[in-house]
């Protein structure tokens, strides 16, 4: 994807949805849509990346303009919101761009074979080893998962004490708090599997439109 038209097209399709999903998560009455809203906006502000590891800066400059954009629109409802911008998009980035392969290549050596007709020079033959891995270790991935994963419930509660602190004691006071605290824990696992597959998808889809 080298077309800088393309590259400006889709982060500006990238934005708009981040920002529509955002928008839509700070209604409390589609709260039940939030899971939906958190993938999709993850999804849309790491296309860039996922087209080309090399644009993630593109889907970082989408990234901060949603961030700035959803803590203005979700201050009333920032228990939804903060979670989509400080845990799910950048997860989603994260397992991306540390997943994206890198390939490293060396000359092995240099065989010359002695020309069959004897007309010209010996014909030399030049052997590379080609090494595929991993952009990050897995885990580094899982750390800064589970970084992520506190960052988004510190700075959830935090929001919630700046703008809605009779939400944030009626959540501290819930008997299951601590249950859920663990819950979302072992929820990490499943939803990185669940991740996979999305960004599976995502990658044909951009494949059969052309921007990979």
């Amino acid at each position: 994807m080298d077309s800088k038209a393309k590259i400006v097209a889709l982060c500006g399709v990238c934005s708009a949805i981040s920002l529509l999903c955002l928008l839509l998560a700070s209604f409390p009455a589609l709260k039940w849509g939030v899971m939906v809203f958190a993938v999709v906006a993850s999804i849309a502000v790491c296309l860039p990346m996922i087209a080309s590891a090399k644009l993630a800066k593109f889907s970082i400059l989408v990234y901060v303009a949603s961030a700035i954009f959803g803590v203005v629109v979700g201050a009333t409802n920032i228990i939804f919101v903060a979670p989509i911008l400080f845990f799910f998009v950048p997860f989603c980035m994260v397992k991306e761009f540390g997943e994206s392969v890198v390939l490293s290549k060396r000359t092995q050596k240099i065989v010359e074979t002695p020309d069959p007709f004897d007309i010209g020079e010996p014909i030399k033959t030049i052997t590379l080893d080609v090494v595929a891995k991993r952009r990050w270790p897995t885990w580094l991935r899982w750390v800064l998962y589970y970084v992520l994963l506190w960052l988004g419930i510190g700075i959830s509660l935090g929001g919630c004490y700046l703008f809605t602190q009779p939400l944030l004691f009626a959540i501290l006071e819930n008997r299951w708090f601590w249950l859920v605290i663990v819950l979302l824990h072992v929820a990490v696992v499943p939803y990185n599997f669940f991740m996979d597959g999305v960004l599976l998808a995502t990658k044909k889809l951009l494949k059969r439109t052309k921007f990979m």
